[in-house]
């Protein structure tokens, strides 16, 4: 909030200095500016809290204009117990005059408030000068943080899956406010049990209990990709559900799904992005508890098989230290020696042997054999009889200490035991083999996972940058040094200006400081330089690195490669309209933004989820309005045609370069009709081209019928991606561009030599080939070094996609 200061100093001078008219109006002019260019709520007002000057933030959130706010009581636009609040706080700032600062929430949304006195020559508080900070996104990530932490602490002490699976379910519903959900563990065989629920109704929980491996349901699940949708768009989730939006969020633990989370909202139409981020956040905190307390569990019941064989077995067994005492025994062996448990606890197994001799025969064996099996015996009993026994001994590792474990039996009856003692003692290696294997595979794990994260950073298609809070560069993965040049020997530990590998340090060390201080950054886009000083955008996205006390101690970006994308879209020109004919608008919505800037404005029209438009679409180049009736406090509504050219027509006027993104048509046409629609297209398609504009129409086809859509794509142009009908190459140019389309996807140059060799084909066939496809927008050529290289365009890929299909 360095600003406020600034703004709080140059109040006071404008207040407290004697001035002419002239400069007095002046400083009024400069102070109105300043805090006109305040994203944040910021005014100057009495110190009884009347307005004198509000910022438009300010006059926008009350839904007034900022002349009708003046000389008007701040207290008269807040509920009576805020109201309340606020007039104590200013009198208490007033009574020390000195600066406040606090925190406080309404409904749901979290705000920093600053009040700071301006006081006159008297030293008495005159004005009041006052910036209100929206932190929401702040919070919401704090409480992430504490949510996952929270719900760290309370698995170290829960020891049954069930119980985590439950603890995990509740606080995803907490943190989600979804109204139910579910959990699915993946049995051994493959299938699907349901195993814990939240809020769910009983007929609905019947109905989808149990899927067999080969079910539709279970196969969309293995596949590991998460889905958020309305539930009536999924296979199958069974009658009365009442549910509109669901998400189904597979967990894989070593790229393997292990289990899969379920929530459902009964009045969402769609899961908010924000909701979407923190569910899988969890979801991947709890993939390596399941996987462990899956395995725990195993281990226990192999454990408790071992007990019941052991307690239950008709073979004398008991377990003695290297000192010949007895440690534990069964009642088999209680029944054979006479000897209660407690009483065995006391004796000396050396005093049970008739001839001492046969003892030390037995350990000359084991030391020889490492095991003693079938040595027959002449032993005494609590009254002193002698037995004939069958005894077998192995030394052990009990409790981490050496220990024998003995099995026995009376040869009288050695006819009959003789299969069981088989059985068991197999058994029991089988048992003893299987939980030492679980210790050890556990141990592997996690010696395993250490070189696992290093191995996902550098195989991953994104570049990975890290720096520390010096700015220096702690992590340079494989895809930057592939993308770059730079290896990481040569960038790791350097200061970022320090570094020709970017193309602006500074703007670099500037986007962090906003990032620290809880601001967002003004890109979501980077420049890097190459060793042979090309330029590579990346589209990029930063969080902060913590350590365990939650300090910051620097900052992770991850970005994406998305020079070639742009360099495609150029062709795109302005005075046009095109038609974007997508079932899903995600590609040609990343189009619009990445064709927007701080030259070329952007106006999206749709009637996507609000709070979801808010944490994809960047408020500062794009203006968002919505396709409704019921007004918004947030966004500007269009309920109707004429409205809606009106918007346009006024936007694109008053935006010298600006683009318009309409989504969603089909709310219009089913409201209205195709006739209405048609003959507003015309008028808009008017508007574009006289204010050299550019329209981004998206329409999915099923909505309309054939003949309606052929009426549109004659008012409209295709993106040069979907201009297929006039594209008729031979199948030895489809090679071509499934060889290029593979290299591309996993991130390899590939030139026109590779291309050569790889096809079998000369090098002047080759080049001839390459230059028809460049120049039927199917192949971009780049020069790398001597070399020339070759990338796939968007219009190639939906070339091959068809193709596939027919």
């Amino acid at each position: 909030m360095t600003y406020l200061f600034k703004l709080h100093n140059f109040a006071l001078d404008v207040t407290t200095k004697k001035k002419s008219k002239e400069m007095l109006i002046e400083n009024e002019i400069k102070l109105k500016t300043i805090l006109n260019n305040i994203e944040d709520i910021a005014f100057l007002a009495r110190s009884d809290g009347t307005f004198l000057t509000v910022n438009n933030a300010l006059a926008k959130s009350m839904g007034m204009k900022k002349e009708e706010l003046i000389d008007k009581s701040m207290f008269d636009f807040f509920p009576g117990k805020i109201a309340e609040s606020r007039k104590i706080m200013l009198k208490r700032m007033v009574k020390s005059k000195k600066p406040l600062k606090w925190e406080d929430d309404r409904k749901g949304r979290f705000f920093d408030n600053f009040i700071s006195p301006i006081l006159d020559d008297n030293g008495n508080v005159k004005h009041v000068v006052a910036v209100i900070k929206d932190i929401t996104n702040r919070k919401k990530t704090e409480n992430l943080f504490k949510t996952q932490r929270d719900l760290s602490i309370k698995l170290n002490s829960v020891k049954a899956l069930n119980n985590a699976l439950e603890l995990f379910l509740e606080t995803v519903i907490k943190i989600s406010e979804m109204d139910g959900g579910g959990i699915y563990i993946v049995k051994e065989d493959g299938s699907l049990d349901l195993e814990c629920v939240y809020n769910l109704p009983s007929n609905f929980v019947e109905f989808v209990s149990h899927y067999d491996p080969d079910e539709p349901n279970t196969k969309l699940i293995m596949k590991g990709n998460p889905i958020y949708t309305y539930h009536k768009n999924v296979i199958d989730h069974g009658e009365d559900a009442t549910f509109k939006a669901i998400g189904i969020v597979p967990i894989k633990h070593k790229d393997k799904v292990i289990a899969c989370l379920n929530i459902a909202s009964k009045t969402l139409d769609n899961i908010p992005l924000d909701i979407v981020n923190s569910v899988e956040t969890i979801s991947s905190q709890m993939a390596s508890i399941i996987s462990k307390l899956k395995a725990e569990e195993k281990l226990k019941e192999s454990e408790e098989k071992y007990r019941i064989l052991f307690e239950n077995n008709v073979i004398g067994v008991g377990i003695s230290d290297v000192k010949g005492r007895i440690i534990e025994s069964n009642e088999a062996m209680c029944k054979i020696t006479g000897f209660n448990h407690e009483e065995q606890l006391k004796i000396k197994i050396p005093d049970t042997y008739v001839n001492p001799r046969d003892r030390i025969e037995l350990f000359s064996i084991l030391k020889k054999d490492k095991v003693v099996k079938n040595f027959e015996v002449k032993l005494k009993n609590k009254q002193g009889a002698q037995y004939w026994s069958n005894i077998s001994v192995k030394p052990i590792k009990y409790r981490d200490k050496d220990a024998f474990m003995t099995t026995c039996y009376d040869i009288s009856d050695r006819k009959h035991a003789e299969d069981v003692i088989k059985r068991s003692h197999e058994e029991l290696e089988k048992l003893v083999e299987e939980r030492t294997f679980e210790v050890e595979k556990t141990h592997k794990e996690v010696e395993v996972a250490k070189d696992h994260l290093q191995n996902i950073i550098d195989s991953t298609s994104e570049i990975i940058i890290s720096f520390n809070k010096d700015n220096r560069v702690d992590t340079w993965n494989k895809q930057a040094e592939y993308i770059t040049g730079y290896r990481q020997k040569d960038v790791i530990g350097k200061h970022a200006s320090k570094l020709n590998v970017f193309n602006n340090p500074q703007e670099i060390i500037e986007t962090f400081q906003r990032i620290y201080s809880g601001k967002l950054p003004e890109s979501d886009r980077m420049i890097l330089k190459t060793k042979n000083n090309s330029k590579i955008i990346i589209k990029r996205s930063c969080s902060i690195i913590e350590d365990n006390n939650r300090r910051p101690i620097g900052i992770l970006s991850v970005g994406k490669n998305i020079t070639n994308e742009i360099e495609i879209h150029r062709k795109l020109l302005p005075g046009n309209s095109y038609l974007i004919s997508d079932k899903k608008n995600d590609g040609s919505l990343n189009l619009f933004i990445n064709l927007t800037s701080s030259s070329c404005k952007g106006l999206y029209i749709t009637r996507a989820n609000p709070d979801l438009i808010k944490s994809i679409i960047p408020p500062k180049n794009i203006t968002t309005m919505f396709l409704r009736n019921t007004p918004s406090r947030d966004f500007k509504n269009i309920p109707d045609f004429e409205r809606l050219i009106k918007e346009i027509k006024e936007f694109t006027q008053r935006k010298e370069k600006s683009i318009v993104y309409l989504d969603r048509v089909d709310y219009l046409i089913s409201n209205y009709s195709f006739e209405q629609f048609i003959k507003s297209l015309y008028q808009i398609s008017d508007i574009i081209s006289g204010n050299n504009s550019m329209l981004l129409l998206c329409l999915e086809p099923s909505v309309i019928d054939e003949q309606q859509f052929a009426t549109i794509r004659n008012e409209l142009q295709c993106l040069p991606s979907q201009q297929l009908e006039d594209v008729h190459i031979k199948d030895s140019y489809y090679d071509i561009l499934k060889l290029v389309y593979k290299f591309n996807k996993n991130n390899i140059l590939i030139s026109f030599k590779r291309i050569s060799q790889e096809l079998s084909v000369n090098n002047k066939t080759i080049s001839k080939r390459m230059k028809d496809l460049e120049g039927k927008q199917l192949i971009l050529i780049k020069k790398q070094g001597n070399q020339k290289t070759a990338y796939v365009t968007e219009k190639a890929k939906t070339l091959l996609q068809k193709r596939a299909l027919v």
